[in-house]
């Protein structure tokens, strides 16, 4: 795993907050090596004991990712697996194992959804994480009823360039916006529509908004939620026939270039094999643009988790 921006440690219990330049991972980072001898045999024909064993240490590592997703640091980052679970299809049995134990699968497209370069960037109403473009800085799920708690990721294969992980906090961003722009945050919490399914292009369509404000709760309360992404609030307005104030523009610019510039930010490139979550209501991501290697296409599968 590549890691940049990051010394001291990950999180202040109190505040929420990462600290400048990130950290050491030692508080978001759970080696799988230790456990190997017990998740080795998960779901093979070894059965009893052994199976036993396996899933108390499923249970394990379940109770510490938990605890690091539901309070600072918001995030766990799982390494070390043996490059032989993702051939033999176990490294799939522990991820599935795991996101059965942190909450309810969205089996809308199966257990995971494949995240790769489907070639199909330019087209009308294209998912981001259907190309190779960044997404900008978002939170998963754009329906006012569809917010999962957790998002994850396993990586299958990873690009020959480009494509680091990014990942944000908003208690950092809420923090540094009530110091410098207050008058962002009032704009954050307005409701604010958001385009939640694809019509024809350039078509307006109310059915198809959900309205709703980008940020919820209260930093004192550690309540502080987030709902965004830029592209799904503009497609917002054009479905309902609408043009956004200078005011929501701008407040939405300023919130844009906080993401962007935060000093906190985490960046590391995912190896294969490697499994992260997110409590997807504290930690917005994005990953950098890519280019795969022929035929080898860069491939991430992803999970919804809901009531953990």
């Amino acid at each position: 795993m590549q890691v940049s921006r990051m010394q001291g440690s990950l999180c202040d219990l109190e505040t929420g907050c990462w600290p400048p330049a990130g950290s050491s991972s030692g508080d978001w980072r759970i080696s799988l090596g230790e456990w190997a001898p017990e998740l080795a045999v998960l779901g093979t024909e070894a059965g009893g004991h052994e199976d036993r064993r396996a899933k108390r240490a499923l249970d394990a590592l379940a109770q510490l990712a938990r605890g690091k997703l539901y309070r600072p640091p918001y995030m766990v980052l799982l390494t070390d697996m043996s490059a032989a679970w993702l051939e033999d299809g176990l490294a799939e049995r522990i991820y599935l194992g795991l996101c059965e134990r942190l909450g309810r699968l969205d089996l809308a497209r199966g257990p995971f959804y494949d995240v790769y370069d489907r070639k199909i960037s330019g087209r009308d109403h294209v998912r981001y994480s259907d190309t190779n473009k960044s997404h900008g800085f978002h939170t998963d799920g754009t329906a006012s009823s569809n917010w999962p708690e957790l998002v994850g990721l396993l990586c299958v294969r990873q690009a020959s360039s480009g494509g680091m992980t990014r990942l944000v906090n908003i208690y950092n961003i809420h923090r540094r916006l009530l110091d410098d722009s207050p008058e962002v945050l009032e704009v954050l919490r307005r409701d604010l529509p958001r385009q939640t399914r694809s019509i024809p292009e350039g078509a307006a369509d109310r059915s198809a908004v959900d309205v709703y404000p980008v940020l919820t709760g209260r930093a004192p309360d550690m309540t502080l939620g987030c709902r965004y992404m830029r592209r799904w609030v503009d497609a917002g307005f054009v479905m309902t026939g609408q043009m956004p104030s200078a005011v929501v523009v701008t407040a939405l610019d300023a919130f844009d270039q906080c993401l962007e510039s935060d000093p906190a930010m985490l960046l590391f490139r995912m190896r294969p094999g490697e499994l992260v979550f997110l409590n997807n209501r504290v930690v917005l991501h994005d990953r950098e643009a890519y280019q795969d290697a022929e035929g080898a296409p860069r491939l991430m599968r992803r999970a919804w988790l809901y009531g953990a």
